[in-house]
């Protein structure tokens, strides 16, 4: 029923296409009605969702485990000090 672009004057789908049957077209099977979607494909992907983040939780604590049990090192020492800068110096 919408107006097609960029046709002038407006043409709609319904007035420039043939359907099938009017093409002499049939087909031998009825296909079923359209399903509605089930919550099974969002649920699985919700489900692996969250095995992937507890999966990544679990490499990233095991790592963290193994840094803190090596005696971690860092590759630069910083040593600050309390001298104070005046002016005057």
């Amino acid at each position: 029923m919408y107006n097609m672009v960029p046709f002038f004057p407006p043409v709609t789908n319904e007035e420039f296409f043939l359907t099938a049957d009017q093409l002499g077209y049939s087909y031998a099977i009825n296909l079923p009605a359209e399903e509605t979607p089930s919550w099974t494909p969002t649920l699985l992907v919700v489900l692996g969702m969250l095995v992937a983040l507890a999966g990544v939780f679990v490499v990233l604590f095991f790592l963290q485990y193994r840094r803190l049990r090596k005696g971690y090192t860092p590759l630069a020492e910083t040593h600050l000090s309390n001298k104070k800068y005046t002016e005057e110096a």
